[in-house]
C-alpha cells in the first residue's frame, strides 16, 4: 500500500474543515442572489418597487401594493440573513485555518490553492480541470488518506512542483495563464512552451488543450470528480478532476506508449497504480466517484 490512513484527530479536523467550507460557498451563493437593492420610487404620486442591481441597472417590480411590500420585506431580511450568515461562516473558516495550519493538515502548496480559487472567482471551474499528478490530492483528501513519502517520492515531487491543467476552451486556458501573474508576480512564460509558466520558486504551470491530444480530451470528457482540498497554509480550494476510474486508465495508456521517453512512462505507471489502489480501497462507495453524469465508467479494476 502507497498511502497511510489520516489519524482520526486529524480526519474529524479536515471533515469540519470541508463542512464550513461547503457551508461557506452555498451561503455565498445564497449571499450574491441579494446583491444590488431594493428601494421605493415615487413618480406621479405613485409609489413604485425598484430593484437595483449589482452594476446599477434598475427595473420595476409594480406599484406598492400588499404583494410588493411582502416581496420588499423579504428581500430587506432575507439579504440581512444571508450576509450575516456568511460572516460568520467567514469567521469560522478563519479559525478553522488557524488550527488546520498548526497542525499541518493541507499538503496542496498554497499557491496552487490560489490558482484553483481564482479559476473559481472567475466562473472557469467546468471548463479548466486538474489533469497532471496533482490531481492526486482531490482523490487523497476524499480518500482520507496521506501518500507516503519514499516509494512515492518522485510522484510527490511532481504534484508540488508543476500543476497541469486541461482546458476545453482556447479562451479558457488563455485566461488561466493571465490569471498567473494575479496569483504569483514573479510567474513568467518560458521560451518554447507558449502554454508554460515557472514562477521564481521554480513551481511549474501547465495548460494543455483539449484539441492537442488524444489524452487530453480523453480526460476532460471523463465524468468530474470535485473536492475540496486542503493548502498547506490552511486554505481551502475545491478541486476538479477526472473521475479516478477513467484518470487511472487514460495514465496506464500512456505508461505503455513505447514512443515516449522511459521516465515519463515509469512516472505514468506509478500514478495509475496509486490511484487504483485509492479508488478499489477507499473510493469504491455509492456516491464517491464525484460529479456529473455519465455512461459506464471504464473497468478499470478489471483491466489492472
Amino acid at each position: 500500500m502507497r498511502y497511510d490512513d489520516l489519524p482520526d484527530y486529524l480526519a474529524r479536523q479536515f471533515a469540519e474543515i470541508c463542512a464550513t467550507f461547503t457551508a461557506l460557498r452555498a451561503a455565498d451563493g445564497v449571499r450574491r442572489l441579494y446583491q444590488g437593492s431594493m428601494r421605493w420610487k415615487r413618480v406621479k404620486q405613485v409609489d413604485y418597487l425598484i430593484r437595483v442591481r449589482a452594476d446599477g441597472r434598475q427595473r420595476s417590480l409594480g406599484v406598492r401594493d400588499a404583494v410588493t411590500q411582502q416581496r420588499y420585506v423579504a428581500f430587506v431580511e432575507g439579504k440581512a440573513d444571508a450576509n450575516e450568515r456568511y460572516r460568520a461562516l467567514v469567521e469560522a473558516m478563519k479559525r478553522q485555518r488557524q488550527i488546520a495550519k498548526a497542525l499541518r493538515i493541507g499538503q496542496v502548496p498554497a499557491t496552487w490553492i490560489d490558482i484553483l480559487n481564482g479559476i473559481g472567482a472567475c466562473g472557469l471551474d467546468d471548463h479548466v480541470i486538474v489533469t497532471g499528478a496533482a490531481a492526486t490530492y482531490a482523490y487523497e483528501s476524499a480518500a482520507g488518506v496521506r501518500l507516503r513519502g519514499d516509494e512515492n517520492d518522485v510522484l510527490l515531487a511532481a504534484r508540488r512542483g508543476r500543476l497541469q491543467l486541461t482546458a476545453l476552451r482556447m479562451e479558457a486556458g488563455i485566461a488561466v495563464l493571465g490569471l498567473l501573474q494575479q496569483v504569483d508576480s514573479s510567474f513568467v512564460m518560458c521560451d518554447g512552451s507558449p502554454y508554460l509558466a515557472v514562477n521564481q520558486g521554480g513551481l511549474e504551470v501547465e495548460v494543455l488543450f483539449a484539441a492537442a491530444s488524444e489524452e487530453s480530451r480523453g480526460l476532460l470528457n471523463a465524468p468530474r470528480f470535485v473536492q475540496p482540498v486542503l493548502g498547506s497554509n490552511g486554505v481551502m480550494a475545491m478541486m476538479t478532476a477526472p473521475d479516478p476510474r477513467y484518470f487511472a486508465l487514460q495514465k496506464l495508456r500512456a505508461a505503455n506508449q513505447l514512443s515516449r521517453n522511459e521516465k515519463e512512462r515509469a512516472s505514468d505507471a506509478l500514478l495509475a497504480r496509486v490511484v487504483l489502489a485509492m479508488f478499489r480501497q477507499r473510493l469504491r462507495t455509492p456516491g464517491a466517484v464525484a460529479s456529473g453524469t455519465t455512461t459506464d465508467a471504464p473497468d478499470v479494476v478489471a483491466a489492472m
